[in-house]
């Protein structure tokens, strides 16, 4: 499936789904970039979810708007609304388990920061 790539214009239109997922990230980040493969494998293997990029330099509306501090930064939306939030690279493992928690209600990850 593709990965869109979000502005301030688009976003709300593209949230309002039955399932999205949203990576805030920023070109100049290492953790971001260890992350991009890993939500583009997700994004190929998961038909029923919209997977959305936005670069936190360029949309500072929307970085502000989900009080962005930390990139990456993935935010899982239900209808349109966030209902989970992860900052950090993750491995696949680990996304499944947030995808399966989005979909099925399923426990997230515990708290994996430092």
């Amino acid at each position: 499936m593709a990965i869109y790539h979000a502005t301030k214009d688009t976003f709300d239109e593209l949230i309002h789904t039955d399932y999205a997922i949203v990576d805030f990230y920023g070109d100049y980040c290492p953790a971001c970039v260890e992350l991009a493969p890993v939500f583009a494998a997700a994004a190929a293997d998961y038909a029923v979810l919209r997977f959305i990029k936005v670069n936190t330099s360029r949309e500072r509306e929307l970085a502000d708007r989900f009080q962005i501090h930390y990139i990456p930064t993935t935010i899982y939306f239900r209808s349109g609304e966030p209902v989970l939030r992860d900052v950090g690279s993750m491995e696949r493992e680990i996304l499944d388990q947030y995808i399966a928690a989005l979909l099925y209600d399923s426990p997230a990850p515990q708290d994996r920061r430092h």
